[in-house]
């Protein structure tokens, strides 16, 4: 099950790719020689983007599960397990955006939600 500091704060249906960021790199150029030097400055961390669905009993209950979301945009790195079970210490969550209106389902109200979280390493 996937959890962000050991909390399940993901709903259902989560998709959760984590893809590589750009490596760093300095490119230098010297007077009189052809070409250029390129110095590799290592791995600049990965992004992991979710989509997922919240879905609680009471409109009360979807504010709050969004606000324990919300909480977690405080610039502290936290540990992140994704939907395959993978471990990523050293996560930032940069972005929570619920998308469209809430619908009500079964006794149910229900949102989904677009994340970004930043890996620091």
């Amino acid at each position: 099950m996937p959890s962000f500091n050991n909390t399940a704060i993901f709903g259902i249906g989560v998709v959760m790719p984590t893809g590589d960021d750009e490596r760093g790199r300095q490119v230098n150029e010297y007077p009189g020689r052809h070409g250029v030097e390129v110095v590799d400055l290592g791995s600049r961390g990965r992004t992991t983007e979710v989509s997922g669905t919240h879905v609680e009993f009471s409109v009360a209950g979807l504010i709050f599960v969004q606000g324990v979301f919300r909480s977690y945009r405080d610039g502290i790195a936290y540990t992140l397990v994704d939907t395959a079970g993978r471990i990523w210490p050293g996560v930032l969550c940069e972005r929570f955006n619920p998308t469209g209106a809430i619908m009500r389902g079964n006794n149910t109200y229900i949102q989904p939600y677009r994340a970004t979280f930043r890996h620091l390493i």
